[in-house]
C-alpha cells in the first residue's frame, strides 16, 4: 500500500525507536492536536505492552468512508466501509499503516453511546493490537481483542462513557 502523504500529521516517537505518525485526511470530523496526541498516546502504550523491541514507524491515518472503503474492497474484497484497517507492510523494522474511518466512529459513537473520540482512540489501539499480531476472526478472538483494547485505554485514563 502506498505510503499516505498528505493532510495534517504529527510525529511522535516511542522511546527513540517507532515513529508514530497521525494524519488527518478528512474533513467530517474536526480534530484538534489534543486528539492527535491522545490517538498517538493511545498506540504508544499499545505498543509498549506488546513489548515491541524494533525500530520503525507507524503511520495512522484518519479517512473518509469512501477512502476506507475504496481501502476494504482493493485489499479485504468488501465494498462497504469498516472502522479500521491495519496493514504491516514489515515486522523488522516495524512498517505499518492503521486507517481509521472517522464517520464510522461519529456513527457508532451514536450507537455505542460513547464519543467520537472515545471510538477513534479504540480503533487505534484495536489497528495496533493487529499490528502486534493479534487477531479478532472469531468471536472468541474478537473479545479477547476487545477486553484488550478497553484496559489500554483505561490504563491511559480513557473511559467508555467518560469524558473523552
Amino acid at each position: 500500500m502506498p505510503r499516505l502523504l498528505r493532510g495534517h500529521q504529527t510525529r511522535y516517537i516511542l522511546k527513540n525507536i517507532v515513529s508514530i505518525v497521525v494524519k488527518n485526511l478528512q474533513t467530517k470530523f474536526p480534530v484538534n492536536s489534543r486528539v492527535l496526541r491522545s490517538i498517538k498516546n493511545a498506540v504508544r502504550k499499545t505498543l509498549e505492552s506488546g513489548k515491541i523491541e524494533n525500530s520503525g514507524e507507524i503511520t495512522v491515518c484518519l479517512v473518509d468512508d469512501r477512502h476506507i472503503t475504496s481501502l476494504n474492497r482493493r485489499y479485504l474484497k468488501t465494498n462497504r466501509p469498516t472502522d479500521v484497517i491495519a496493514f504491516t507492510i514489515n515486522k523488522k523494522p516495524i512498517m505499518a499503516d492503521i486507517v481509521i474511518s472517522a464517520p464510522t466512529a461519529i456513527s457508532n459513537a451514536k450507537i455505542f453511546r460513547t464519543t467520537p473520540v472515545y471510538e477513534l482512540l479504540l480503533y487505534a489501539v484495536h489497528g495496533a493490537l493487529h499490528v502486534l499480531g493479534n487477531d479478532d476472526k472469531t468471536m472468541r478472538l474478537r473479545t479477547i481483542m476487545q477486553r484488550k483494547a478497553e484496559h489500554i485505554l483505561t490504563s491511559i485514563g480513557v473511559l467508555k462513557n467518560g469524558p473523552s
